[in-house]
């Protein structure tokens, strides 16, 4: 039967969750998204029969919808056919997405999460640049492991008891022009966070030439959708051109449609040397990938990036 709601027959948590739940140690008090019996669509059902409006996609990665059956047929393809190793599939989606992304010809790292295309990110910056240190934003997300919340910004507890996190890393303010960190409007302010960077980073505590990467999301989703007036991402491009930094384009929340293109930074026209991308890339399965420039690649005398590999 097709799923058709919103529709709550019991609880929530039903009969049925605090059984599961109850087998598991827990009680109703741990009970936070709902336990999926199926989905389908937009629609999530639990095993108590209740429906419920998935608003967020799973964790902002089924642009397609549960269950779309072009991806289950292509799943079920897949796994007919064997899946570890390398498959002729790869080659053929890394080459589209060098073209989705503009970096044609390229080098493709997989992977199965955002927070490990981030980590690769950051060896490969200092790698092919031989440079230490690396630039995020306040209120940024990269992920969850070492690296990815050295990386993000937004929420001191990310890193709380987990000091010391990794060296080498300086946040600077994000153009959150809602709430200006500097007080400034938006009309009037001529892009004081990116004189920031240059005028008072550069000048105090980072050498622009000792800066390996940029890393930045085209817009900032966990810290509440945080959108860059025009000017912004152009101006950051040049800042990492002035002074040889790589341009790092965190794409895994903002890709594959989810503003309206196929990557966001389509907006500004402005291009990465590195882009990451994720979550909805397979619709639900775990996949990831970092999309690297083989100019950069080429341009530097850097020894090749050693494998950055997992089993999965």
């Amino acid at each position: 039967m097709k799923l058709d709601g919103p529709v709550i027959r019991s609880g929530p948590p039903g009969p049925n969750v605090t059984k599961v739940l109850e087998e598991a140690g827990l009680g109703p008090e741990d009970y936070g998204s709902p336990l999926v019996e199926r989905a389908e669509g937009i629609y999530i059902e639990d095993p108590d029969g209740n429906v419920f409006i998935d608003l967020i996609s799973g964790r902002c990665i089924t642009n397609t919808g549960h269950s779309h059956p072009r991806v289950i047929e292509a799943i079920q393809k897949q796994l007919s056919r064997g899946f570890h190793w390398q498959t002729v599939e790869m080659y053929s989606l890394a080459d589209r997405l060098g073209e989705m992304t503009g970096l044609n010809p390229c080098q493709v790292y997989w992977s199965q999460a955002g927070s490990m295309v981030n980590e690769f990110a950051i060896k490969a910056a200092r790698r092919i640049t031989r440079r230490p240190n690396i630039i995020s934003f306040t209120g940024s997300y990269h992920g969850s492991s070492m690296g990815a919340i050295s990386l993000s910004g937004y929420d001191p507890a990310m890193t709380r008891h987990y000091s010391p996190i990794l060296p080498g890393i300086f946040h600077a303010p994000y153009a959150s022009c809602y709430r200006c960190p500097f007080k400034h409007d938006v009309e009037t302010c001529d892009l004081a966070c990116l004189d920031y960077i240059n005028d008072v980073m550069f000048n105090t505590y980072v050498a622009p030439d000792e800066v390996a990467a940029v890393f930045v999301e085209p817009i900032q989703g966990d810290a509440g959708w945080h959108i860059p007036p025009d000017g912004w991402h152009q101006g950051l491009r040049r800042i990492c051109d002035d002074h040889g930094i790589l341009l790092v384009v965190d794409e895994v929340q903002t890709a594959f449609g989810r503003t309206g293109k196929w990557t966001a930074m389509e907006h500004w026209g402005v291009q990465g040397d590195i882009v990451l991308l994720g979550k909805s890339m397979a619709s639900g399965v775990p996949l990831s990938a970092a999309i690297l420039s083989k100019d950069i690649l080429e341009s530097t005398d850097s020894e090749p990036i050693p494998i950055h590999a997992q089993s999965f």
